[in-house]
């Protein structure tokens, strides 16, 4: 009934208001505000005291740790991402990006090629893929980058190492050819579920607002499915029709680079696409859906079961 009622008022003047009151109530008491909303997604109650499962966990991390970790600043954000992925030897697997800007004005689309995509760095969702740019003006471009720009992302979804980052926009090239996402869930620097992204492009997503051939603004309709370490299928969406993914041919090297990036953090979701014959990490990610994970309300054993490995303490001596 809820989210009925959200996805109704989405896009006007009380759904602002609605989102603005959330995040003063999580800036006033993260504690009393992740207790309501972890009750009423999870349909339980959060253990603070002593957390027993990941979803628990994942909470008091996005709260306590992450927003003063150096590192979780900068492998959030998908430009200094670059750097942490030079430091740890694997600068390899880093997309290329065409440009920078750190305000709107520095936009010049003259300078860009036919396609291209438009990120903002420290969030989710604020994209804009552009097929030709025969089909959209710079101004165009530019007032939604002045939004983006004012945009605290961290803020609103309740993830406040995002907003530890500079806020800038990175320009990427557009590859056409772009297959399945493949996310490998760490915990404690082992294989929790590996999330598969099926996209489909012809359709519009739910957080899409521009539905056209050539100008696609933020995510495009996508199948999620998950698997154990081994491959197993451990649940899909609802909505996922019945296609059969097979373990990709570099699984046991996606495993690897996995385990070597998730060295350094207690949770954090690796993010591979293969683009171009290439294998490349997108973004990592530390807390998906703000930590109000599906697979996690559907499957309450895998939850408890992951929670077991991951020792929070270890983070907070």
């Amino acid at each position: 009934m809820i989210n009925s009622i959200k996805q109704m008022l989405r896009g006007t003047p009380l759904y602002v208001l609605y989102k603005n009151l959330q995040a003063t109530l999580f800036q006033i008491s993260p504690k009393h505000f992740i207790s309501n909303k972890y009750k009423q997604f999870y349909d339980t109650e959060m253990n603070f005291s002593t957390p027993q499962k990941l979803s628990e966990k994942i909470q008091l991390l996005k709260i306590y740790y992450y927003p003063n970790s150096k590192k979780v600043a900068q492998a959030a954000d998908k430009y200094k991402l670059h750097t942490f992925l030079q430091e740890k030897g694997l600068e390899h697997l880093a997309v290329p990006y065409l440009q920078i800007y750190n305000k709107p004005d520095d936009f010049d689309m003259s300078r860009l090629p036919g396609e291209f995509v438009l990120k903002k760095t420290n969030a989710s969702r604020l994209n804009l893929i552009v097929k030709d740019k025969n089909k959209i003006t710079e101004k165009e471009i530019k007032k939604k980058l002045k939004y983006w720009f004012t945009f605290d992302y961290g803020k609103f979804s309740h993830e406040p190492h995002c907003s530890k980052a500079t806020d800038r926009i990175i320009c990427e090239p557009f590859f056409s050819n772009l297959g399945n996402e493949y996310r490998f869930f760490m915990v404690d620097g082992e294989i929790g579920f590996i999330q598969v992204i099926v996209w489909d492009w012809a359709e519009k997503g739910k957080f899409q607002r521009v539905n056209d051939e050539f100008i696609i603004e933020g995510h495009s309709k996508h199948y999620r499915l998950h698997f154990d370490k081994e491959w197993n299928l451990y649940w899909k969406d609802n909505d996922t029709p019945a296609i059969e993914i097979s373990k990709p041919a570099n699984f046991e090297y996606l495993k690897q680079i996995s385990k070597k990036v998730a060295e350094d953090f207690p949770v954090v979701r690796v993010d591979f696409n293969e683009i171009n014959g290439e294998v490349k990490i997108s973004e990592l990610t530390f807390t998906p859906a703000s930590g109000y994970l599906e697979i996690l309300k559907q499957r309450p054993d895998i939850d408890v079961a992951l929670g077991e490995k991951l020792r929070i303490e270890d983070y907070f001596e």
